[in-house]
């Protein structure tokens, strides 16, 4: 039984190795990242979210909590207020990045920047904002995000998939 329960896990091991290696990098085929955003990036822990981010994450229905693998984000000034912007996983995956959301203050209030889709959260690693490449462009004085290639934009007080 110990000799089958090895053999199912290094098979496992190996085909999620070679899945993984096919996906495409988060931010390939974007252009030049803005280097002052991406410096001031710090990874975030669910703890570490203001009270009113919690509050809104539970709104939602995001299910990640503190503890889990995907207990990850990126803080950042994504529109150059001075304050932070959060992307946070929000829906754990039973492999692979997490699922995103961009979390802000707008008039005083925390908004979900991102609404009606997700974006893949690859979390860990070394570089903080990894693969969360922010862009020099600007709509609505937000900054544009890449990822594997899909330009998200602000309009509209919201960010949503433009190009």
């Amino acid at each position: 039984m110990k000799k089958i329960l090895i053999c199912l896990f290094v098979a496992t091991f190996l085909v999620c190795t070679t899945v993984l290696v096919g996906f495409s990098q988060p931010t390939e085929n974007c252009e030049e990242k803005n280097e002052i955003i991406h410096k001031s990036c710090k990874n975030v822990k669910y703890a570490q979210l203001p009270k009113d981010v919690k509050r809104l994450m539970a709104s939602i229905r995001c299910d990640v909590k503190t503890g889990s693998v995907y207990d990850c984000g990126f803080a950042l000034d994504l529109n150059g207020d001075g304050n932070v912007e959060y992307a946070f996983c929000c829906e754990e995956s039973p492999h692979g990045p997490c699922s995103m959301k961009i979390f802000g203050k707008v008039s005083g209030k925390w908004k979900v920047l991102l609404p009606d889709t997700n974006m893949a959260g690859y979390c860990g690693g070394t570089d903080p904002c990894n693969g969360f490449h922010v862009l020099d462009g600007t709509n609505e004085k937000y900054h544009e995000i890449c990822q594997e290639g899909k330009i998200l934009e602000f309009k509209n007080g919201r960010y949503k998939w433009e190009r």
